[in-house]
């Protein structure tokens, strides 16, 4: 479905986050969406219970909690690809900048962190600041 598709009403919390302070790119205006639901037994176990995939020029994976009758935003992972590539044990890779920014979500750390994958071993070996995340994304045509 396509990000303005009135089923996602619901979801109207994610608009309200300020992604900059992350380093996040804005969420864009025209973009597919997939949505992935759990019952309610995985908010236990996972802190949340659906993810909006939203597919534009970066990835952002946007996790929300039903509370009260309403889905709550708890956070977000955004992804962009570069254009180098890179090769692993598992195969050929694009590199990628993700940025994390999760609530008392389980198996995610409290908070921000941002990652690099590919070549470039020194980037890879530490997590980035925000200024080097915004700098890759724009660079990489993400913005």
């Amino acid at each position: 479905m396509q990000i303005d598709d009135p089923v996602l009403k619901p979801f109207q919390s994610m608009y309200a986050v300020l992604r900059d302070q992350y380093g996040m790119t804005p969420l864009p205006s025209h973009a597919e969406v997939f949505v992935e639901k759990h019952n309610a037994d995985y908010i236990q176990s996972h802190g949340y219970n659906i993810i909006l995939h939203v597919y534009g020029k970066s990835f952002h994976h946007v996790t929300f909690r039903l509370e009260n009758g309403f889905y709550k935003w708890v956070g977000e992972q955004e992804q962009c690809w570069g254009p180098r590539e890179y090769s692993t044990v598992d195969g050929r890779f694009k590199e990628v900048v993700t940025i994390s920014y999760y609530q008392n979500v389980q198996y995610q750390r409290n908070g921000l962190r941002i990652s690099y994958s590919g070549p470039d071993r020194a980037l890879s070996s530490q997590e980035l600041t925000i200024t080097q995340a915004r700098r890759m994304l724009k660079e990489w045509g993400c913005t």
